[in-house]
């Protein structure tokens, strides 16, 4: 599927989310997919990180209770206001497709390190 170029900003808040959980599977050029929830004014982006297969029911549930054998859903964090004015109204209307994220930036993993410049992100329009 090829895309459009729209953005390339920071993910904010990312220490109240899950990034540090999953810090060592971030890397450049890692997809991340878009959700908002109807009374979101921000945009949340997502990893879908990888799983072993469980092997006592064979399933693995992800954050938003469906069932997948391949991945868990982990919110890593979210754009600001600005960033997300036009994403979240789109995905609020239920196309979650339209836009892609991928990481063009990611910070080492120093203590001193501001919250909200950890990842940069490049938001894509997808062109079907």
């Amino acid at each position: 599927m090829s895309s459009i170029y729209l953005k390339e900003c920071y993910l904010t808040s990312v220490y109240h989310y899950n990034a540090l959980d999953v810090w060592d599977s971030l890397t450049v050029g890692t997809s991340l997919y878009f959700k908002a929830e109807k009374e979101d004014k921000k945009a949340k982006l997502i990893f879908k990180k990888d799983v072993k297969e469980d092997i006592s029911n064979n399933t693995e549930t992800n954050n938003s209770g469906d069932t997948n054998n391949n991945y868990i859903e982990v919110e890593v964090g979210e754009l600001s206001e600005d960033d997300s004015h036009v994403i979240v109204d789109v995905l609020k209307q239920g196309f979650v497709d339209v836009f892609s994220a991928s990481i063009s930036y990611k910070s080492d993993n120093s203590e001193n390190a501001e919250e909200d410049r950890r990842i940069k992100v490049v938001v894509r329009i997808n062109k079907k």
